[in-house]
C-alpha cells in the first residue's frame, strides 16, 4: 500500500512540475526579483537587480503582479523539484526492503529463517534509544508499568496537548486522541511521543506501541497537515530516517494521512490495528 502511495504521489507531483514549468513558459515576467515592503496601511513595490533597485508605481500593478507570480512559480518549482526527490528516494528505499524480505522468504531460506523477516524490528528497544534488542527475555517486564512511566517526551509546545484521552494522556490533535482510544480500548500498551534516537538525533514518533505479546515495537505516525507543502516534504524526510533505520512501513511503522478535506476515519484506525495487531 505505501509503494503505491508514494507511487501515486510521485505521479502527482510531476504533473505539478510539469504544469508550473508551462506557467512559467508562458510568462513575460520583468527581470530583477520583486521585494514588498509594508508600512501600515501603504504597499511599496520595488524590482531589485545586482546593482539597482526600481521603485514600481500603482499605476503599473500589472507589472508588479507578473514579478509576484512569477517569483511564485519559480519558488514552487524548486520545492516540488525537491519533493520529487525525496519521494524517489522513498521509493527506491521501500523496492529495497521489500527486495530483501522476498529473498529471505524464499524457499531456500525457510528452514533458517523461522519467523524472522525483517529482522530489523527485533533490534528495537522500549526505552526509546533505538537499537540493542527488545530484551525479549526479560520475564520481570511489566508494560503497564512500562506505558504508564514518565519518559523523555517532545518538547516542543506541550501546551498544545490538550485533547483528553481513555488513557488518561493528552494529544495535540482529536485524531491522535482517536488512535489512542482506539489503541486502549484493544488493550495495547503504548506511549505517546517517545523519543527515539536515530543516528544520533532525536524523533518522537507519535505512538509507541507494544504488540499483545511484547515482542515488538511498532510505531505509529499520524500526518495530519498533507496539505502544507513543507509539513509533507518534512515528514517524507523523516519516514525516509526511519526506513534507513529499519523501521518499515507494512511491518513495524504505521502511517496514517489526513489532509484539509479528508479526515482520518475511524474505521480506517480499526482496520490498521487489524493489519498489524490481529482483530479483536
Amino acid at each position: 500500500m505505501l509503494l503505491k502511495d508514494l507511487t501515486d504521489e510521485l505521479n502527482f507531483i510531476q504533473k505539478q512540475i510539469w504544469l508550473f514549468r508551462e506557467k512559467l513558459d508562458g510568462m513575460e515576467a520583468p527581470a530583477g526579483r520583486l521585494s514588498v515592503n509594508q508600512n501600515g496601511c501603504y504597499t511599496k513595490w520595488y524590482l531589485k537587480e545586482e546593482n539597482s533597485t526600481k521603485y514600481i508605481p500603482k499605476s503599473q500593478r500589472d507589472l508588479a503582479k507578473s514579478a509576484a507570480q512569477s517569483a511564485y512559480f519559480r519558488e514552487m518549482l524548486a520545492a516540488l523539484e525537491r519533493e520529487q526527490r525525496t519521494v524517489e528516494r522513498l521509493i527506491f528505499a521501500v523496492k529495497n526492503a521489500e527486495g530483501v524480505n522476498e529473498k529471505y522468504a524464499s524457499a531456500k531460506y525457510a528452514d533458517l529463517m523461522g519467523d524472522y523477516r525483517y529482522s530489523a524490528s527485533k533490534r528495537l528497544t522500549v526505552d526509546g534509544t533505538g537499537a540493542g534488542g527488545l530484551q525479549m527475555e526479560n520475564q520481570d517486564f511489566d508494560p503497564a508499568a512500562w506505558a504508564g512511566a514518565d519518559y523523555p517526551t517532545n518538547p516542543y509546545k506541550p501546551e498544545n496537548r490538550i485533547h483528553g484521552t481513555l488513557c488518561g494522556r493528552k494529544m495535540r490533535s482529536k485524531s491522535e486522541a482517536k488512535i489512542a482510544d482506539a489503541l486502549f480500548r484493544r488493550g495495547l500498551y503504548f506511549r505517546y511521543e517517545d523519543r527515539l534516537i536515530i543516528n544520533g538525533l532525536e524523533k518522537y514518533p507519535d505512538f509507541t506501541i507494544l504488540s499483545h505479546d511484547f515482542k515488538k515495537v511498532i510505531y505509529w505516525e499520524h500526518l495530519g497537515m498533507m496539505d502544507d507543502v513543507k509539513y509533507r516534504n518534512r515528514n517524507l524526510t523523516k519516514i525516509g530516517e526511519y526506513i534507513e533505520e529499519g523501521i518499515m512501513p507494512g511491518d513495524n511503522l504505521i502511517l496514517t494521512f489526513e489532509t484539509d478535506d479528508k479526515g482520518l476515519d475511524s474505521i480506517f484506525v480499526e482496520q490498521m490495528i487489524d493489519m498489524y495487531f490481529g482483530k479483536k
